[in-house]
């Protein structure tokens, strides 16, 4: 269905195609939706800027870059933890 008008009927396969283009969106997609259920904006590491007056600070809640991902907590007990936040919601 659009807009303009409904187009013909066509067969749709479930699941996604390896290497098809949509897999990484539709993952980046669940991921984010895990890591904002998952995260508090207590869990975040602030860094700051003293010198720089229009962008003071930053807070991040984690790293992620493609494959990767960094949780970051003072303790070693408490990364467990998020980990197994992060295991649960996922």
């Amino acid at each position: 269905m659009t807009p303009e008008r409904n187009t013909d009927p066509f067969l749709i396969n479930a699941g996604v195609l390896h290497g098809d283009s949509l897999g990484p969106f539709l993952f980046i997609i669940c991921l984010d939706y895990v890591l904002r259920n998952t995260m508090s904006p207590t869990d975040c590491l602030t860094l700051k800027y003293p010198r720089i007056s229009i962008h003071p600070e930053d807070v991040l809640l984690e790293l992620a870059n493609a494959d990767k991902i960094v949780f970051m907590e003072n303790t070693l007990q408490e990364a467990e933890k998020l980990l197994h936040r992060v295991e649960r919601e996922t």
